[in-house]
């Protein structure tokens, strides 16, 4: 049972909005925000491929932090070599225009995943690709992460439409799970795999594979249960210890022992991504210049979409708490 296959459910208004966006002429793209793991890259290959399936050539492209330290990092898979002596408006005019040529004379269906880690210099292009027309831009940011202001641009000045995924709800949580098992599922496992997951489609995954691999689901009288405390996955622990290491020291004892209502609101305070200044660049690199502004911080917590959710999740079962 440890090679589950996971459907796509719960999702079908969100894919049925997208796909209408994707189909028609007016937009530059879609923003797909979302906390992470609520199956944001996965709802956006779903629009790749219908893109493609209409006669869309296709591209993607994939942010990531080490990426970010490189110009242009994210999108070097889909550029010729480019000499980055060049001025920066030449490299942003050459890699656009080398992007765009993907499309053979249409428009290219180009997804870029985890679009709030791109550097500069890729956000800016992928803006210009969208408001240009070049591109219909399907692009997953996660909602507490602060992204480039040329990302921000592209829902701040309506080139694309930001979509918000939220946590599955519990009707939803039951479909994937009496699908991938192949049976009914009990309410009461229902009602705690859905209360340790928070409707977050990936933590709800690993919780049912780690439950399967240690044989704490069994079939009773027709019905799915636990037999048993849930189990958490090295990989689950991998995920959420990973996204804890990219926290400061006080941010993250706070996140792994919890806080009180007014540090919270503290937190949530020194955060966000309303940048007042987002535009989308038509040259060079744009940044935002506020005399005497404090550095942006991300916006870290959010009831039942956060990392300290997930960390409290995780310490409840790895405790044995039922």
């Amino acid at each position: 049972m440890t090679a589950l296959r996971w459907p796509l459910v719960g999702r079908a208004s969100e894919l049925d909005r997208l796909g209408e966006i994707a189909l028609a002429s007016s937009r530059g793209g879609v923003v797909i925000a979302g906390p992470a793991g609520v199956g944001k890259t996965r709802l956006a290959r779903e629009v790749l491929e219908m893109a493609a399936r209409h006669g869309l050539e296709t591209a993607t492209a994939s942010a990531s932090e080490s990426a970010a330290t490189i110009p242009l990092g994210a999108l070097s898979p889909l550029l010729p070599p480019m000499p980055h002596h060049r001025a920066p408006a030449e490299l942003l005019r050459q890699a656009r225009a080398a992007i765009a040529e993907r499309g053979r004379g249409g428009r290219l269906a180009l997804l870029v995943d985890d679009a709030h880690r791109l550097d500069d210099m890729s956000a800016t292009v992928v803006c210009q690709l969208a408001s240009g027309g070049d591109a219909f831009v399907i692009a997953t940011v996660r909602s507490e992460a602060q992204a480039p202001d040329a990302v921000v641009a592209l829902w701040k000045d309506e080139i694309a439409e930001r979509v918000e995924l939220r946590p599955l709800p519990v009707s939803s949580v039951e479909d994937p799970l009496n699908t991938v098992l192949g049976g009914n599922i009990d309410a009461g496992t229902l009602r705690r795999f859905t209360e340790v997951s928070g409707g977050n489609p990936m933590f709800l995954r690993e919780l049912v594979l780690a439950a399967c691999e240690n044989q704490l689901l069994q079939k009773e009288n027709g019905l799915w249960r636990l037999v048993g405390p849930l189990a958490v996955s090295s990989r689950l622990v991998e995920i959420v210890t990973a996204r804890l290491t990219r926290l400061e020291a006080p941010e993250r004892a706070a996140l792994e022992h919890g806080q009180s209502d007014g540090q919270r609101r503290e937190l949530e305070a020194r955060g966000g991504n309303d940048r007042r200044t987002a535009r989308c660049p038509a040259g060079a690199v744009h940044r935002p210049a506020v005399a005497g502004a404090a550095p942006l911080r991300p916006r870290l917590l959010r009831p039942r979409e956060t990392l300290r959710d997930q960390v409290l999740a995780l310490r409840a079962v790895r405790h044995g708490s039922r």
